[in-house]
């Protein structure tokens, strides 16, 4: 590493005797850093790569700034972690990224570099970037002059400048196939300047509302209309670059967002078909509304006809994301014969609908009791009197006794399973009244099966020094999307999620959280399978 170092500060001293004309220069520091370049070599394969590593800035007015990002890419087959980047002194600084940050293989971030001159001047430097790459750290190359307000640095006329402000636009966070848009003032200095051409590096991002080419009058501005349209979830960056006849032939503004996956509204099964029911009786079935890809708040819930309802829930109601809640759909046939329609549930997402059938049936002329399965006969008005079960494992709920049924009549009466112990059970339920066939009974089986609990145990390496802790996120499919399960960071290397359901897989990553709240990008995915 010394020997990197005499040769960078050798080069150093040959381009800073004084300062001269840019123009003239141009080439020259581009020299300089290939000669560094050819004498460093490389003695181990190298993870971390950036095209270009190195950047010569357009000339810059004294008290403006430049702007650049360097692409650093993951070419091994290892996770790459970048832990800091340490800025040179003068007039380079970094701009605005995340740290530390994870490259998974073949992936890229952006390394926003600004150049602020202070003084007219040339000035050249080296960003280090420190990672768990055998050739760690890696180097940036940067160099610049800056200028004063009336030209170049050798002392010229008054050539026309153009600056871009701001020097970084985040939108945010914009779901995907929405878009966002944010403004950049484009300001003309020291003469007119024609700006030929607008373009952005990243097609999730676009210049909107400006016809090239056009020209700004001196002291002038315009403003520019971004726009991003991200295509996918996740993190988005670039940049959008101005060519123009100015002296700073191109300004160049850096640009981030983050494309967030719409929020979604599931309502399973598809139809409730609720078979045969007696006319002046119900029936329920349940119904599950699952909240994917973000919160959902339903506002309201409807069914097409009178003779269906929903029922169990109060609107509005908010499903937190990848939550369920269930609802009971309820039929009471009013007539005899085939009822069809469906129910609707309204939300912020998308409004799903389910179709709903069922068919009224008549109830028999004769004086009966009827205790389904089972039927029990009676002659004229019947009152139950009591009832009773043959085991505590059963019992009968619903029912308010005594009750006197006029002829047609019924009354729905819910008999109610509770195994003490895993097995078969079987008992008997009796209805007693003054009809004939007293007792009415009704044979009465089930299975108890003991309750068996799974969990998923996640264990990962410790990152790098600093961190404060991770975040730990599940998803049902492998790339997403996840949603964070830890209710506060997660401080060990390790997690158990006892929110597993059986016969179900799920997919697990983590990120880093340092001090300063700041998040990583997600760790390699583990798949846990659910017996």
């Amino acid at each position: 590493m010394n020997s990197r170092i005499s040769v960078f500060a050798l080069l150093c001293l040959i381009a800073r005797p004084k300062f001269v004309d840019y123009t003239g220069m141009r080439t020259f520091p581009a020299l300089i850093v290939l000669a560094l370049f050819f004498a460093i070599g490389s003695s181990a394969a190298q993870q971390l790569q950036c095209k270009p590593c190195w950047s010569i800035f357009p000339k810059t007015q004294v008290g403006q700034t430049s702007t650049y990002s360097f692409e650093l890419t993951n070419v091994g087959k290892n996770v790459l972690r970048i832990s800091s980047i340490t800025s040179p002194a003068g007039a380079f600084s970094l701009g605005n990224i995340s740290l530390p940050a994870t490259i998974q293989p073949g992936q890229s971030v952006s390394m926003p570099v600004i150049f602020a001159p202070t003084a007219v001047a040339y000035d050249i430097g080296a960003f280090y970037i420190t990672s768990n790459d055998p050739n760690s750290p890696r180097r940036a190359q940067v160099a610049g002059a800056g200028i004063s307000n009336g030209g170049g640095g050798g002392g010229g006329g008054g050539s026309s400048t153009l600056t871009i402000s701001p020097g970084t636009l985040s939108f945010g966070s914009v779901n995907l196939g929405s878009s966002a848009s944010q403004s950049a003032t484009l300001t003309a200095s020291n003469g007119p300047v024609t700006i030929s051409s607008g373009s952005t590096s990243s097609s999730q991002f676009a210049i909107k509302g400006l016809t090239f080419p056009l020209t700004i009058p001196a002291g002038q501005s315009i403003q520019a209309t971004i726009q991003f349209t991200p295509t996918a979830a996740g993190a988005a960056a670039g940049q959008d670059q101005f060519i123009s006849n100015a002296s700073n032939s191109s300004v160049a503004e850096l640009l981030s967002g983050v494309g967030v996956a719409s929020s979604q509204l599931t309502l399973s099964p598809s139809t409730l078909n609720f078979g045969n029911v007696n006319v002046g009786s119900s029936a329920s079935l349940s119904a599950t509304l699952t909240a994917s890809n973000g919160a959902v708040t339903i506002s309201s819930g409807t069914t097409s006809g009178s003779q269906f309802a929903i029922k169990g829930l109060t609107f509005p109601l908010v499903i937190p994301a990848g939550q369920s809640i269930q609802a009971t759909i309820q039929f009471i046939p009013s007539a005899a014969g085939t009822v069809s329609g469906q129910d609707e549930f309204v939300s912020n997402a998308n409004s799903p609908a389910q179709s709903l059938t069922g068919t009224g049936v008549s109830n028999t002329a004769s004086s009966q009791l009827t205790v389904s399965p089972s039927t029990l006969s009676f002659g004229g008005p019947v009152t139950i009197s009591s009832d009773a079960t043959s085991t505590s494992e059963f019992a009968i709920t619903g029912v308010s006794l005594p009750v006197t049924l006029q002829a047609g009549q019924s009354v729905q009466a819910t008999i109610q399973f509770t195994p003490n112990a895993a097995g078969a059970a079987s008992a008997q339920d009796q209805f007693v009244s003054n009809a004939a066939n007293s007792p009415g009974r009704e044979q009465l089986t089930g299975s108890g099966v003991a309750s068996t609990s799974h969990s998923a145990t996640l264990s990962w390496q410790a990152g790098a020094s600093g961190i404060s802790g991770y975040n730990v996120y599940r998803g049902v499919a492998n790339g997403g999307p996840y949603s964070q399960i830890n209710s506060g960071l997660v401080s060990a290397t390790s997690y158990t999620d006892s929110t597993v359901q059986a016969a179900s897989t799920y997919y697990y990553v983590t990120t880093e959280v340092n001090s300063q709240g700041q998040e990583s990008g997600y760790s390699n995915v583990a798949e846990a399978q659910i017996p």
